[in-house]
């Protein structure tokens, strides 16, 4: 598979996680879509490794480890062929520079930090490639370990977006420090994330929606959860009888 130059190669830096993911063009109905071939995950937990506003020595080799390892999957592609975005932690790193100085030498690529905006806009984009729907207006939500992503959209085309600086990563160790969860901290967490959420919610309600789909880890992880519940949930959308279902890419959806 190395060398081929029909593939392509996305890498993707997450507070919690780095994933790797090698696709092929194919032609389905009329129009191209990535067949993925190979996808690998690495655990770093880029954002547990916050010491004050930096990132510690362990959550900066962690990085560095898991991205030699993609270096290697990745021997013989074109530059061009291969795209590797930062997100949330290393927007917040004081010492994002000296990771990346030293990141994109094991990776054997350049790497972006992207804005959150412009990760907002690629999370709709791989939700509309891989379930295309050109007349609901659909609400896409993606909580990552650094900041959770609220994009409003109908067909391929986004409407309105946010990033909001919450994650299940920073999250977990402002308030459930060593996995340790007591009531008060609980409160104090829904506390704050409301009204994080409470700045940005009357410009969504105003639009509506018919269809609310969740990506990333979390997401999939509550799905799991709430699947064997799922004909009695009801999901907050423009539909008052949406039911929970998991969409074959793994993303958590409730639909009409």
């Amino acid at each position: 598979m190395k060398g081929d130059a029909s593939l392509f190669a996305a890498i993707d830096l997450g507070s919690n996680a780095f994933r790797l993911m090698i696709g092929q063009p194919v032609k389905r109905n009329q129009a191209f879509m990535i067949r993925e071939l190979k996808t690998l995950r690495e655990p770093v937990r880029l954002a547990e490794g916050f010491q004050g506003g930096a990132l510690d020595e362990l959550a900066l080799d962690r990085g560095w480890q898991a991205l030699a390892r993609f270096g290697k999957k990745l021997r013989g592609f074109e530059q061009g062929r291969v795209r590797a975005v930062a997100t949330s932690a290393l927007r917040e790193a004081e010492n994002a520079d000296l990771f990346l100085a030293s990141a994109e030498r094991h990776l054997g690529f350049p790497i972006d930090v992207i804005s959150g905006q412009e990760e907002a806009r690629l999370v709709y984009a791989g939700v509309a490639h891989r379930n295309p729907c050109a007349e609901s207006m659909r609400l896409v939500v993606d909580v990552g370990g650094g900041s959770t992503e609220l994009i409003l959209g109908r067909g391929s085309e986004p409407l309105v977006s946010q990033s909001i600086a919450i994650g299940s990563g920073t999250f977990g160790a402002r308030y459930f420090a060593g996995g340790r969860i007591t009531a008060q901290a609980l409160l104090e967490a829904e506390l704050v994330a409301t009204l994080e959420f409470d700045k940005v919610a009357r410009r969504y309600r105003a639009q509506g929606w018919q269809q609310t789909i969740g990506s990333s880890g979390t997401a999939r992880m509550l799905a799991r959860i709430l699947m064997p519940m799922a004909s009695t949930i009801q999901a907050r959308t423009a539909s008052p009888t949406a039911v929970c279902c998991v969409c074959r890419c793994g993303c958590w959806k409730w639909g009409t």
